[in-house]
């Protein structure tokens, strides 16, 4: 029920709307870089350039500050609203309560991340239809849901710390946004299994490691969703609860 209810919250915002506006824009500004010229050809005639692109620039610098964005409007503008008085006289935990609108933020995630997958393959079917296959469907797939996952695990200590000490969605939204740039730097280091913006790749499949490497990468994540949860459940005991 209380799922339900925040979906229905959310549709009266413009903030859904406005992120996947966000991501067609973006998605169609590569497309047009694509119809560039290279020594007699397109970019975006080589199948693949566009999947990997868009996935790899998304990852870097859209998909973190939006999701943290996302999650952090959804918790925070209870207290911005001064609602959240009235759902604490719902016979429901506090840190349950947050961990709903977690769930709510992570779906909204993965249906963010299904719009830039259809509108990739799409524009992928449109100027590679001879060459694509099933398999590359497939594995494109599962590399973006993997990706869009790693990328709501990645910034959840931000939604979750910045949300619980009140200090506002858009600052959610910066700091995540200069935590995932340094992932750039990260992809070529010697920690680059370490870092979770980095590590993301390294689970989807959308780079090559060893079974250490993805160990590592896949034990960052883990350790970073824990993070989220100690960030939830402590201070919200604090309160009494």
């Amino acid at each position: 029920m209380l799922f339900s209810v925040e979906f229905d919250k959310l549709k009266r915002t413009r903030l859904l709307m406005i992120s996947v506006i966000t991501i067609v824009l973006v998605a169609s500004i590569i497309v047009l870089q694509g119809l560039r010229y290279f020594q007699g050809e397109r970019y975006i005639n080589t199948l693949g350039w566009l999947s990997e692109g868009t996935l790899s620039l998304f990852t870097y610098y859209i998909f973190p500050p939006l999701f943290s964005l996302m999650g952090s409007f959804i918790i925070y503008r209870e207290l911005q609203h001064d609602t959240l008085k009235n759902l604490q006289m719902i016979p429901l935990s506090n840190t349950r309560l947050m961990l709903v609108k977690i769930l709510v933020a992570f779906c909204i995630s993965l249906l963010m991340t299904s719009v830039l997958f259809l509108f990739v393959i799409c524009a992928e079917f449109i100027f590679n239809r001879e060459l694509m296959t099933i398999p590359f469907v497939i594995t494109n797939l599962k590399q973006y849901i993997l990706q869009g996952i790693g990328c709501f695990v990645a910034v959840t200590p931000i939604i979750t710390i910045v949300t619980v000490l009140s200090r506002g969605y858009w600052i959610s939204a910066a700091i995540a946004m200069v935590y995932s740039f340094i992932g750039v730097f990260t992809t070529n280091s010697s920690i680059h299994s370490m870092y979770p913006i980095s590590a993301i790749f390294e689970i989807s499949g959308a780079r090559s490691v060893t079974p250490s490497e993805y160990f590592t990468a896949l034990s960052s994540l883990v350790c970073v969703l824990l993070l989220s949860l100690l960030f939830v459940w402590l201070p919200l005991k604090k309160e009494g609860e």
